[in-house]
């Protein structure tokens, strides 16, 4: 339990970082994929298995979150 608790002391100050980062991250595939579109390297065929497969993480039961029971 300790390590845990030192992990988590260590984490929280990054938080604002990590969450940064994070949109960073989604702002850069995004533009990777619009210069890809522009040299014809994205195709839209890949453009639309690209979001078929992330429609279908919405309904895969290992990316829902957990029912809380009612209270």
């Amino acid at each position: 339990m300790p390590i845990a608790l030192a992990i988590t002391q260590i984490l929280i100050p990054l938080l604002p970082t990590i969450t940064t980062g994070v949109g960073s991250l989604i702002n850069f595939i995004g533009a990777v994929r619009n210069a890809a579109m522009q040299t014809g390297e994205w195709t839209p065929e890949i453009e639309a298995a690209y979001r078929k497969s992330l429609w279908d993480t919405t309904k895969d039961p290992a990316y829902q979150p957990d029912t809380l029971p009612p209270s």
